[in-house]
């Protein structure tokens, strides 16, 4: 598995795929960390790219792991090549698993204020699309008819998304219900 960029390097605008001209200009701006922070950063950067890069040879998987972008609180790495269905895994689970076992890796050996972000095919802004759909159609209802709906089990990130998400839609208000894995969203008319 080749490596895609240097990863102890911050790469020219030019070479920063998958970032928006201003999202590597803000690669390139001065750094609010410390010598001794960017150092961490980079080795934090590094420890994850080697773990995940791991992990896919070790699954077997026909994949590459690709840093897109890394600003002081994020490294967002993507997954490219035949196998990121499996990578992403039923409803995300795969791709939440080896993203929060990259971030723990990485934070065990040089814990600083980074965290991993990890994506294949778009599959995160796809599932937040989808997601802000459903609750949508799911908002006029209760509005429609002043009853509360009740969602199904979501994980935390997903509650997170339709919270937000509907924190600006008029007449309903969320709020979450249950404990550990069967906490779920009730959306209620305002």
């Amino acid at each position: 598995m080749s490596e895609n960029i240097e990863l102890n390097e911050t790469p020219a605008p030019e070479a920063a795929t998958g970032c928006s001209p201003e999202e590597a200009a803000a690669e390139n701006a001065p750094s609010a960390l410390s010598p001794e922070e960017e150092e961490l950063s980079a080795a934090y950067t590094r420890e994850a790219y080697e773990f995940l890069s791991g992990a896919v040879k070790l699954m077997g998987m026909d994949a590459e792991v690709v840093l897109r972008n890394q600003t002081e609180t994020t490294a967002d790495f993507e997954f490219t090549g035949p196998d990121i269905a499996l990578l992403i895994g039923k409803h995300g689970k795969t791709i939440d698993a080896l993203q929060y076992l990259a971030d723990v890796t990485a934070y065990k050996k040089y814990p600083c204020r980074k965290r991993v972000s990890l994506d294949a095919d778009d599959h995160r802004s796809k599932r937040t699309k989808e997601l802000q759909e459903k609750v949508l159609k799911i908002a006029d209802m209760v509005r429609k008819y002043g009853k509360e709906a009740v969602m199904e089990p979501q994980p935390a990130k997903e509650r997170r998304i339709i919270h937000m998400f509907l924190a600006d839609q008029p007449g309903v208000k969320t709020y979450s219900e249950g404990t550990g894995a069967e906490r779920h969203i009730v959306i209620s008319p305002e």
